[in-house]
């Protein structure tokens, strides 16, 4: 099995890092200035934005896998796995293919983008992407598209393309 790093760009550690901080300044905030009596209610509504940038972080692309029979997306939370005899192609794209892509569920600008996606270019896409560049597309026979950023693209594509059924 070969491991494939996928690291945070700086766009996406910089807005990593404003989330986050906007997220504390709120949880700080709340719990400031709120008087005693109503702290019980302000706790609640700390916890939300609190519980939604931890399942975030649990739900991001760490790396990828490629093993004779699998392609894994390794997450804190279940891995994603691709039988390789379903996997059609892999292929470098370029930026410009995913450029002006919608999500429609899923996770944007911290931690990567995951989820899915659509494009008139590309159609409906999942994306596991911690970058804005790198782009791999991976389509299934079931004609489905994934979006992956590997740090090492070329090297990823081979290694993903050797021995495709």
């Amino acid at each position: 099995m070969t491991t494939f790093t996928t690291s945070l760009d700086k766009f996406n550690k910089i807005t990593t890092t404003i989330v986050c901080v906007v997220i504390l300044i709120i949880i700080g905030s709340i719990f400031l200035l709120t008087p005693e009596s109503e702290q019980g209610m302000a706790k609640s509504f700390a916890f939300i934005p609190f519980i939604s940038l931890v399942i975030v972080y649990l739900l991001r692309p760490n790396n990828y896998s490629v093993s004779s029979d699998k392609l894994l997306i390794h997450r804190m939370i279940k891995d994603v796995e691709i039988d390789r005899n379903n996997i059609q192609s892999v292929q470098e794209i370029d930026e410009s293919q995913v450029k002006d892509s919608i999500r429609t569920f899923g996770a944007g600008g911290f931690f990567g983008s995951f989820g899915t996606f659509w494009n008139s270019k590309l159609g409906k896409m999942t994306w596991y992407v911690t970058r804005k560049n790198n782009f791999v597309l991976v389509e299934t026979k079931d004609q489905k598209k994934i979006i992956l950023t590997p740090d090492k693209p070329v090297e990823f594509v081979a290694s993903l393309s050797n021995n495709l059924c």
